[in-house]
C-alpha cells in the first residue's frame, strides 16, 4: 500500500497548512513522504491529520520528529489531529505523546492553534 498527502493551505490571520496523510507510515513510504511534502509551500503552523493512518513505524516516528522539529526551528506550531490507536501507542511507548500537540479532530486542532495564537498575541 501507498501513501498520498493532500495539502490544505488554510488562511485564518496566519496560514495553517493542513496535511492530510492516507496510509501507512512506515520504511517503505516515508521517504517518499518526506519527498512529496519537499514541494509544499510551508509557511505557517501545520497540522497533520492522521485519521487515515492506520500504522506508524520508527521511520514514521523519525518522520514526525524531523517535521516536529522543522515546526520549533521556525516557531509554528505543530498538531496532530485524528491519531489512530496504533500510532498513538508507539507515541507514547516513545515518551513523544507529551511532546507532540494530539487533538482527536481537525476542528479541534484548529481551535487549539488559534486559542494558542489568541494567547501568544495577550502576553
Amino acid at each position: 500500500m501507498g501513501i498520498r498527502v493532500q495539502y490544505q493551505p488554510l488562511l485564518s490571520g496566519d496560514l495553517i497548512t493542513v496535511l492530510i496523510i492516507q496510509g501507512r507510515i512506515d520504511a517503505s513510504t516515508a521517504l517518499t513522504l518526506k519527498t512529496d511534502l519537499k514541494g509544499i509551500p510551508i509557511q505557517g503552523d501545520i497540522v497533520l491529520n492522521l485519521e487515515a493512518v492506520p500504522f506508524l513505524d520508527s521511520m514514521g516516528v523519525t518522520f514526525l520528529v524531523s517535521l516536529h522539529k522543522f515546526c520549533k526551528e521556525r516557531r509554528f506550531q505543530f498538531v496532530l489531529s485524528g491519531i489512530q490507536e496504533q500510532p498513538f501507542r508507539l507515541l507514547q511507548l516513545c515518551s513523544l505523546d507529551s511532546i507532540f500537540m494530539l487533538s482527536s479532530s481537525l476542528p479541534k486542532a484548529l481551535n487549539y492553534i488559534s486559542q494558542n495564537r489568541d494567547q501568544s498575541s495577550q502576553g
